[in-house]
């Protein structure tokens, strides 16, 4: 509850609506029991449930009613197997271009913990259940179109519907960035496709090409590498 103190704070937007779980619920109070908090305003609405019950996932999603989240903050249990049920279950969710952020994945490099009653095991460095590890072979599937005929041109991390969605993946300490796709992304992934978008685009107000165009403006020194004439 105390994050979304922060975020009731930050999200100054006046039609900003901000939606989240809490866990383990209290004595006395059932999953999926929406219940307010005294420092937080009308506008948000709470729920006691677990981010890795499907079933209450849907649930909740139904009480929110809009259609779709513009941002999505996963800052829940920590658990990695939980981030990846999680994101497979909520980025469909998520609005087209939207952000969707995984916080505290370091926890996917420590021995073997216990966390909120989950015994969690395989973590560590190339371990099976290091969850940045395993989503780093988004990048693979956001490639695939380079595959060999003889290789899986169907392969996929999270689900095969739920893949095409991710536009791009970004890794940071202990922090993990997936932009969706937008409406203006390219039909199917091609080849060049993010080129052909960023050239497409860079005359326009486009999010990746606002971040770009910033970077070039506030560059002192550039060093541009390219092959040809």
């Amino acid at each position: 509850r105390t994050s979304m103190k922060l975020w009731d704070r930050y999200f100054t937007h006046p039609g900003a609506q901000i939606f989240g779980i809490g866990y383990p619920p209290p004595k006395g109070s059932a999953l999926g029991e929406v219940f307010s908090h005294k420092d937080l305003g009308k506008r948000t609405l709470l729920a006691w449930g677990s981010q890795a019950n499907a079933s209450f996932l849907d649930v909740f999603l139904q009480q929110a009613g809009v259609g779709g989240f513009d941002v999505i903050i996963d800052d829940a249990s920590h658990v990695p197997q939980h981030n990846v049920f999680t994101l497979i279950k909520l980025l469909p969710a998520l609005k087209p271009g939207g952000l969707y952020v995984v916080e505290d994945t370091h926890t996917s490099y420590m021995p073997a913990f216990t966390q909120y009653g989950y015994h969690v095991p395989n973590t560590g460095l190339g371990q099976g259940g290091n969850a940045v590890s395993y989503l780093s072979r988004l990048t693979d599937v956001l490639n695939r179109q380079t595959l060999q005929k003889d290789e899986d041109e169907d392969a996929h991390v999270l689900s095969k519907k739920v893949d095409v969605m991710v536009g791009t993946v970004s890794f940071g300490t202990s922090i993990l960035y997936i932009r969706k796709k937008s409406e203006g992304w390219a039909a199917h992934d091609v080849m060049y496709a993010a080129k052909e978008l960023f050239y497409r685009n860079m005359h326009t107000e486009h999010a990746h090409a606002v971040q770009f165009k910033r970077a070039l403006r506030e560059a002192k020194h550039a060093f541009w590498c390219a092959s040809g004439k």
